[in-house]
């Protein structure tokens, strides 16, 4: 991974150390990280200085899922930086459960709190709340969806 959050190189299945990240982060032997694909426990930063009040966005998109988050550097309290962010999110996924083809098409907002090593920009807390609004086609079937999370996240 690099200092951005990005897989920039993967090892092959089976690998017992890449199992072993894979699990600590939530994961399991059979989860595929592709090259370019972010594991979100570094914060990323704009290239301009970061003071308090200071305001940057950054994007992803993956999976059929696209999240534009806007940051803002909130301060930095007992040698921890804190982040406020807020996301604004869509996804359209494609599964199959049981045999049965569904489509997802989902959109919502998610906003928190970030707790940030300043020396590593490691992720060491996130409090975050997510409300994701739409359908599930199924069997010609729409079915409104709603879902709505609330985490808190540590990192040791």
């Amino acid at each position: 991974m690099n200092n951005k959050g990005l897989v920039v190189k993967t090892a092959k299945k089976g690998d017992e150390n890449a199992d072993a990240v894979l699990t600590m982060l939530g994961g399991n032997a059979n989860m595929t990280i592709k090259e370019g694909s972010r594991i979100n426990l570094l914060l990323t930063l704009p290239s301009n200085e970061v003071k308090v009040g200071t305001n940057w966005a950054d994007s992803t998109e993956a999976n059929g899922t696209k999240e534009v988050t806007f940051y803002t550097y909130a301060g930095n309290v007992g040698g921890v930086a804190k982040i406020e962010y807020r996301s604004t999110i869509t996804q359209k996924t494609k599964m199959e459960r049981m045999g049965m083809e569904m489509n997802s098409e989902m959109a919502g907002v998610g906003s928190g709190i970030l707790e940030v090593d300043p020396i590593t920009l490691l992720i060491k807390k996130r409090t975050a709340k997510l409300t994701l609004k739409g359908t599930i086609e199924a069997m010609g079937a729409s079915i409104p969806t709603e879902v709505v999370t609330e985490m808190v996240e540590t990192v040791q």
